[in-house]
């Protein structure tokens, strides 16, 4: 899927000159056109990754108003999640690499302890 986007003002885009300059990579699936009063812009939805990936790489439209194309969705995405071996220090014990994780209960900790002596004071 690409978002396309224009300068409002000079040639305008419909959607089947949309189509028709992105059928050029490939199938195109869909156009959806949406406008604001600055500037244009349309989704495009393309039948495969590759030709959205074409379409991406190149300059398209009218010169004197040229389109913006970026795509929606990465064009390579890893869908297998990467598996790490648990690292161990040197007494064998499993160190807690979720250093944010580790932060985070550090840090809840010490509002805990700065609440607790609030309402301490507060007696």
């Amino acid at each position: 899927m690409l978002k396309v986007s224009w300068e409002k003002g000079g040639l305008e885009y419909s959607a089947e000159r949309l189509r028709g300059l992105f059928e050029t990579f490939g199938e195109v699936k869909d156009v959806v056109i949406r406008s604001s009063k600055k500037k244009g812009s349309a989704l495009i939805v393309m039948a495969s990754k590759e030709a959205a990936v074409a379409a991406t790489g190149t300059v398209c439209g009218d010169l004197s108003n040229p389109l913006l194309v970026i795509p929606l969705e990465a064009a390579v995405t890893n869908s297998f999640p990467t598996f790490r071996e648990p690292v161990k220090s040197s007494n064998g014990e499993h160190v807690n690499e979720e250093l944010v994780g580790a932060r985070y209960q550090a840090f809840e900790d010490s509002v805990l302890q700065k609440l607790q002596k609030a309402a301490e004071r507060q007696k």
